[in-house]
């Protein structure tokens, strides 16, 4: 393994916020689905003397307080089987940073040991890697394989990626039945992708299910309750337009508002939003945008306590017994 690692002469410092940065985005796939103990046997996070981090994948120590960590002291790590410093270097080798130079073969290497060693979202990371092909030739079979091992392991992340394998049917047999009975999993397991995808079903009639915009506005209300922007604008048309709901224009501008305050900042929505306040007073929008602003703080506080929820349930299913 060693003759893999290539590395500058001098010794790299990472500073562990941004390994945990790098960690969390590269295995969440828009959501985060990780965190735990830092146990052989577990999925990896930081703790003891090198940091704090709660449920959430954030650091909990002081800014003025971050720590440091070579490169040569993660690999020492996790060649004496730290699953943790694994998923690290499998993290750092996967990302353009200037730790070390890009290479998805070591990345792979290293999401290997750590699925040897039973992490869960290593198999997940493998099986993005085998459907796509980085560090390794595309294998849709060791994909499949690799989701199928997470989703065993209770990950809902991969529960979802099987269920996009077997509806589209690009690669292997399209399978419906099998697709939506790994979506409802994911569903389940509160994976916003998954329930997004659920929504889009329902209002389309999609995938040889009937057409029911109720339940897709639901969908998308439990996405959006989360904190999706894509779910708010998704609910803002429904508002106006009478799809699910009663047709309301104050509902709609408020699921616009609401959507720009969560990072939709396209200029079309701008527009859109533009065109509707023309239909209200000045009083009334400021009235509008001031109940906006509330309801998204309490909307950030809600999916903070869901994505801690989902976190903690992910970390226990990652759990392997002793």
């Amino acid at each position: 393994m060693k003759k893999t690692l290539a590395f500058d002469k001098r010794t790299f410092l990472i500073p562990l916020t941004l390994i945990v940065g790098l960690f969390f985005w590269f295995s969440a796939d828009v959501q985060s689905q990780t965190g735990g103990d830092d146990k052989p046997n577990a999925v990896p996070r930081l703790s003891g003397s090198l940091a704090a981090q709660d449920s959430g994948g954030q650091s909990a120590a002081p800014a003025q307080q971050e720590t440091t960590i070579s490169i040569q002291d993660l690999i020492a790590r996790a060649e004496a089987n730290d699953t943790w410093a694994m998923m690290v270097l499998a993290t750092l080798y996967s990302s353009n940073t200037n730790a070390v130079k890009q290479n998805f073969g070591t990345a792979l290497q290293w999401f290997q040991k750590a699925a040897d060693a039973g992490v869960a979202e290593a198999f997940v990371n493998l099986g993005n890697a085998y459907e796509v092909g980085l560090g390794t030739a595309p294998d849709i079979k060791k994909a499949v394989d690799n989701y199928q091992k997470a989703a065993d392991m209770g990950q809902a992340q991969a529960d979802f990626k099987l269920a996009t394998l077997y509806l589209n049917g690009l690669d292997l047999t399209r399978d419906i039945p099998k697709g939506m009975e790994y979506l409802n999993k994911a569903v389940a397991g509160n994976f916003n992708n998954a329930i997004m995808l659920e929504g889009a079903i329902l209002y389309s009639g999609l995938f040889e299910q009937p057409r029911d915009l109720t339940k897709a506005k639901d969908s998308f209300l439990k996405a959006a309750n989360q904190g999706n922007p894509a779910a708010m604008l998704r609910l803002a048309a429904m508002a106006i337009a009478g799809e699910g709901m009663e047709a309301n224009k104050n509902e709609g501008l408020k699921w616009y508002l609401l959507a720009q305050e969560f990072g939709a900042t396209a200029q079309e929505i701008q527009t859109t939003v533009d065109g509707l306040k023309a239909s209200f007073t000045a009083a009334q929008i400021a009235a509008l945008e001031k109940e906006t602003k509330e309801w998204a703080d309490k909307l950030r506080a809600e999916a903070a306590n869901i994505a801690a929820a989902n976190a903690a349930a992910a970390r226990a299913a990652a759990e392997v017994p002793q």
